[in-house]
């Protein structure tokens, strides 16, 4: 997923567009196999 060289806190931006209220999963991967996952709900008015 990331190549050698990636910052140790990299800061990725990225937009959803949603038609009701969800909970949103995010987990990266990094090269050694170690994981990092958050949730949030997310409430659409």
């Amino acid at each position: 997923m990331f190549r050698n060289g990636s910052a140790a806190n990299p800061f990725h931006v990225f937009f959803l567009r949603l038609d009701r209220s969800a909970e949103i999963a995010v987990t990266i991967t990094d090269e050694a196999g170690r994981t990092a996952r958050t949730a949030q709900r997310v409430s659409v008015v």
